[in-house]
């Protein structure tokens, strides 16, 4: 339930910044320089949002991206506010907004740089097939990051290597029924439907997986190629 507030708050703030950036572009009679980059800036911002509720891999380095480009966006607004005379204390709200887009940028990259050593140690656990031991961090990752479809179908993947088939398989129903949906998922659930001669649906999903990945098709037996031609 919190998860889901937290989603209603951010879109509000978005949908309240998105309607500030409607009603400026109403009011101002003529579009200046300033004012284009006062309106990109928002509209950057709006997206810095919606990236951060989505919490997957990609919107992390997305919002990277975004927060470095803002960061550069505000301090040539500011330098622009004060060649026109404006004060330091005239400009005090887009100084903070400066300031709230550093501490993001830093917190985006600590939590990228942190992320990335935990994920890496669960592949060096994997690789020594210390899978339990590996499955224990994948929770640990997955409660900060439950959108992470990616974390939840390698955990699946492990479920399956120590025999726990309907733990795997929650994990990998789980990797598709969201709003980022893993291909990977797609085909470990075909090949369970297949291993339990469900064709049909196995090939329902075994296709899906591949217009999502068709890369992923090559890692396929030749039994289960023939039956998606």
């Amino acid at each position: 339930m919190k998860k889901k507030n937290d989603k209603i708050f951010f879109y509000i703030i978005a949908a309240i910044v998105f309607l500030s950036v409607a009603v400026r572009i109403y009011l101002v009679q003529q579009l200046n320089l300033l004012e284009i980059i006062h309106i990109t800036r928002n509209l950057l911002f709006i997206v810095v949002i919606l990236n951060y509720v989505k919490n997957t891999w990609k919107s992390i380095f997305i919002n990277l991206f975004i927060l470095l480009l803002l960061s550069l966006v505000t301090i040539i607004e500011i330098v622009l506010e004060m060649k026109l005379g404006k004060t330091v204390l005239q400009i005090m709200g887009l100084s903070i907004f400066f300031i709230l887009i550093v501490f993001l940028l830093i917190m985006y990259i600590k939590k990228v740089l942190k992320e990335f050593c935990i994920e890496e140690n669960v592949y060096i656990l994997s690789r020594q097939k210390k899978y339990k031991s590996a499955i224990l961090i994948y929770n640990q990752l997955i409660k900060k990051n439950p959108n992470r479809t990616d974390l939840i179908y390698s955990r699946g993947s492990l479920y399956d290597k120590i025999g726990k088939y309907k733990k795997a398989e929650k994990d990998f129903n789980r990797s598709i029924n969201s709003e980022n949906p893993d291909a990977r998922g797609f085909i470990a659930l075909g090949i369970y439907k297949y291993e339990n001669e469900e064709n049909e649906k196995a090939l329902e999903l075994l296709k899906k997986g591949i217009e999502m990945d068709s890369a992923l098709k090559e890692y396929l037996p030749q039994s289960m190629k023939d039956i998606i031609k």
